[in-house]
């Protein structure tokens, strides 16, 4: 009866292995009517990067891009001798910080020299994603000229402006609930502006000043809009103030822009547009169709020459590959591991780190193959061949993971958890590789799934398969001996 029931627990925990797989790779959604509705988000639901997916791409133009007429023209050189190089290069630069801190793992921006402007693209957004690429794009080539006025009106006294008196801006917020005089309030995204020592220190005075006059008001702008208007009741001492935002992607977009700094250049023109993928309109099916067929050749040679050892490292690799798909595709979000962009890097860490899985899971096979031609049970040879290969398991994973760890810690996005980790020794590296990053990220998470896969998972299903008498067989793992 105790065998019995052991069978069916074994048959559950291969049935929630599948299920877990199935959903990683597949998802779940339905239609109704032509709303597709998404429950666990699959690999078709990912975005994908601009190697393989395409992208929305916008051109910013300065003046002498767009005044062609001949009564223009002495005027469109006059403002064009005002840009000068510098001034692009230090616009380009801005405009590739703010793609990072927006999280674009693949996000390119150029500068175009011959014809005096920056291109830059985004990857396309997945059917059903509140990511906008194009939204995100005209945020990227605002000037985002921070201002703080006295009054209500953009025509009245500056009180603070630039990078002398702000430092940057962060996010945060705060949930709905009840205040102090019972009143209910709303969830709040906010943005909080950081102001520099000085910049500080002269607000302080400023507002003890306006919160005594009449109109006891400052306002906020961003280029020509009216952030917010604050009611000054007394001198503020923080250092900081509050703008609204309508969700937590505005927030951090805005956020990082503003601690970006000012672009030197206002661009006159944007023409947006739509891009093909640079390796071909068909490379995402020719890449599906190629990593299944790989995958399956894998799986049954490995089940041809280890038998039963190999189709436990099928399961656990197979479990391994979902795993990584599944933190690619906002499975574990509970955890705070959000979506990731699918680029053909990325692919190359998931490849790898594959590759180590399978690796690891022929060398328990060896291991427990050399126990059984040693003289040892079945049961035996599982148990002694899996601990042997447990430490070299752990070991390769743990220093291929720290070598990807201390990569994304330098080359990582600013607002990421591995460059908040690592700043403090890499703060001489100003770069942001999308690439190297994409790459490290799918092989640093497919190695920490295979130090549980290629352990846990391997020995489980190989106990497990064992409770059936027609496998407790020595031919099934590659022994002559008796069980």
């Amino acid at each position: 009866m105790k065998r019995k029931g052991s069978k069916i627990g074994f048959i559950i925990f291969l049935c929630l292995l599948l299920l877990f797989s199935y959903s990683a790779v597949f998802g779940i959604s339905n239609y109704k009517a032509d709303i597709k509705q998404v429950y666990i988000r699959g690999l078709s639901d990912v975005r994908r990067g601009i190697d393989i997916g395409g992208a929305a791409e916008a051109v910013f133009k300065t003046k002498n891009d767009t005044e062609t007429e001949d009564a223009e023209k002495d005027d469109a050189e006059k403002d064009d001798a005002k840009i000068s190089e510098s001034d692009m290069m230090e616009a380009e630069k801005i405009m590739r910080q703010r793609v990072a801190n927006m999280g674009a793992f693949d996000g390119e921006v150029y500068r175009d020299t011959k014809n005096n402007q920056i291109v830059v693209r985004l990857p396309l957004a997945e059917e059903g994603a509140e990511y906008s690429p194009y939204s995100l794009l005209s945020l990227i080539g605002q000037k985002m000229d921070v201002r703080f006025i006295e009054g209500e009106e953009k025509d009245g006294k500056v009180l603070l402006q630039g990078a002398a008196d702000i430092k940057g801006a962060s996010t945060g917020y705060r949930p709905s609930g009840y205040g102090q005089d019972g009143q209910k309030y709303e969830e709040y995204y906010y943005v909080s502006i950081k102001m520099t020592s000085a910049g500080a220190s002269k607000y302080e005075k400023e507002t003890a000043r306006i919160a005594n006059s009449t109109e006891n008001k400052v306002s906020i702008w961003i280029d020509d809009e009216k952030a917010r208007t604050v009611e000054i009741k007394a001198a503020n001492t923080s250092g900081e103030e509050l703008i609204g935002a309508s969700s937590d992607s505005q927030a951090r977009t805005l956020a990082g822009n503003i601690s970006s700094g000012v672009l030197p250049i206002k661009f006159s023109e944007t023409v947006y547009r739509e891009t093909t993928p640079a390796l071909g309109t068909q490379i995402s099916d020719t890449l599906m169709f190629a990593g299944i067929g790989a995958f399956v050749l894998i799986c049954a040679l490995l089940i041809y020459k280890n038998k039963l050892t190999g189709f436990a490292g099928m399961v656990a690799v197979t479990v391994q590959v979902a795993g990584i798909f599944a933190i690619i595709t906002k499975f574990f979000e509970f955890l705070g591991i959000s979506s990731f962009t699918l680029t053909l890097p990325a692919i190359a860490g998931i490849i790898m780190a594959a590759m180590v899985g399978i690796d690891a899971n022929i060398s328990t096979a060896n291991n427990i193959l050399t126990e059984m031609q040693n003289g040892k049970t079945i049961d035996g040879s599982i148990e002694t061949g899996t601990k042997r290969g447990f430490s070299s398991i752990i070991n390769i994973c743990i220093i291929l993971m720290l070598g990807a760890f201390v990569l994304m810690g330098a080359l990582a996005t600013p607002n990421s958890l591995f460059s908040a980790l690592m700043s403090q020794f890499f703060f001489m590296f100003g770069g942001y590789a999308g690439a190297v990053y994409a790459f490290c990220y799918t092989l640093f998470f497919g190695l920490l799934i295979n130090m549980l896969t290629g352990t846990v998972i391997t020995r489980a299903v190989l106990r497990g398969v064992m409770k059936f008498k027609i496998f407790r067989k020595a031919s099934m793992i590659g022994g002559a001996v008796n069980v």
